[in-house]
């Protein structure tokens, strides 16, 4: 399946910049596929059998994953050229786009910082936005950066429902919360939202974030709302690569992990193609989230 590996290696497999060499072998690997048995499906017929995702859809899903990654990759090339300041990728994460195509643009989002993916999958929701323009303007630390105004490299669209905030220390995980219980508070007395009252509000972070103070008291408001049955429409989404700062997640069992089950958990991989299988599973737990029950967790180990 995977070329062999060329003896002796070419100069540019002796390189350091690890994002030109990933590029380049993806490029030699996609095109010695050639052309395949057959034609594939039409655009509107099942990509997989079963699949609830079409041949249209994947092939968009695939395009926002592929814009994350190349932004990644040009981040890095003008790193070295002093235009822009900020290189952590969303490589390996792009899986989280189906978790935006699965919702509305109007779901309000509390993302991960590596959500290029998530973002690049948002933007067609609304046409005319461009995700690579504000995503570049936020990368130079640019003034017209629509998120940030320059101050710091966020995820953020006002039009989209993207609240922009730091996730790292996982400050975010209570106000996202904090949101799906005024859904649904406002829903119960009538109150004028700005959103569809139906709405659920989507809180993606790392697994390392689930050390942090703050993410362990959203995950117990969460379960405590659920016990008192008070309908919070929540969907968390754990990044899971397996490793945080140089440390190993913790196994299942553990205080941590016990902590992320304390809400209705769901395993999926986060890698690239996994939309390809998972779609209805996906879309079945953001539509299950939907109607203001409790609390929700796809766990989603990258792979």
């Amino acid at each position: 399946m995977f070329a062999r590996v060329p003896n002796p290696l070419p100069a540019r497999m002796k390189g350091l910049n690890r994002a030109e060499i990933c590029d380049t072998n993806f490029i030699e690997f996609v095109t010695g596929l050639g052309q395949g048995p057959g034609k594939g499906p039409q655009d509107g017929a099942p990509v997989l059998p079963g699949s609830a995702l079409d041949a249209r859809g994947f092939r968009e899903l695939f395009e926002s994953q592929l814009i994350s990654r190349h932004l990644d990759l040009m981040a890095r090339v003008l790193r070295v050229q002093n235009k822009v300041f900020y290189t952590i990728g969303s490589s390996g994460h792009e899986g989280n786009a189906m978790v935006a195509r699965a919702a509305r643009h109007t779901d309000p989002a509390f993302l991960h910082y590596r959500s290029g993916g998530f973002m690049a999958e948002r933007f067609r929701k609304l046409p005319g936005l461009d995700p690579v323009m504000d995503s570049a303007l936020s990368f130079a630390a640019s003034k017209d950066d629509p998120a940030s105004g320059g101050r710091h490299k966020v995820w953020g669209s006002k039009p989209l429902w993207v609240l922009p905030q730091t996730s790292t220390i996982a400050s975010h995980l209570p106000k996202a919360l904090g949101t799906a219980m005024a859904i649904e508070a406002g829903r119960r007395v009538g109150h004028a939202l700005p959103i569809p009252d139906d709405s659920i509000t989507i809180c993606s972070f790392g697994d390392a974030s689930a050390n942090h103070a703050t993410a362990q008291t959203a995950f117990n408001a969460a379960a405590w709302s659920s016990f008192q049955k008070l309908p919070a429409p929540l969907l968390f989404v754990c990044e899971d690569n397996g490793i945080g700062i140089s440390v190993k997640t913790p196994e299942a069992g553990s205080p941590r992990a016990s902590a992320i089950a304390r809400v209705w958990t769901i395993s999926m991989p986060m890698g690239w193609i996994w939309p390809v299988a998972m779609p209805r599973c996906s879309v079945r737990w953001s539509i299950a989230a939907r109607p203001g029950d409790r609390p929700s967790c796809i766990c989603a180990p990258r792979g």
